[in-house]
């Protein structure tokens, strides 16, 4: 009887310490700073881990945590990047617009060469 008592307690022990090491889910929705609307396709991303997620069309997330993680980072195009720690409850993230974004594209012919062909043709490499 002392055995399947104690087998038991064990049986218990390992299934309580295989619970408290889930990993824990965090969710939030990230906005704009200068209109209040939600911004999909933001990068969220554990730090220190590899798990990473993507906002949906609503700007909502859902991430599960592994042990030890306590920050986010938050990166979108055209905004700047930050990094917060991971709050209880929802995250409720907002994004301001970076000054430094792309203002413009400069498209060169640098490299390019002109060739004179036998035909008297242009060919350009």
């Amino acid at each position: 009887m002392k055995k399947v008592l104690r087998y038991s307690l064990i049986l218990c022990l390992l299934l309580g310490a295989k619970a408290y090491a889930e990993d824990r889910v965090v969710s939030g929705k990230v906005t704009a700073a200068d209109d209040k609307l939600p911004i999909p396709g933001v990068t969220v991303k554990a730090v220190g881990a590899s798990a990473a997620t993507q906002t949906n069309a609503d700007g909502l997330f859902t991430l599960p945590i592994p042990e030890g993680v306590t920050q986010l980072q938050f990166s979108f195009l055209g905004y700047a990047t930050r990094t917060l720690p991971i709050a209880a409850g929802t995250m409720n993230v907002v994004l301001k617009q970076d000054s430094k974004q792309l203002q413009e594209v400069v498209v060169s012919a640098l490299g390019i060469e002109r060739q004179k062909r036998e035909e008297g043709t242009y060919t350009y490499s």
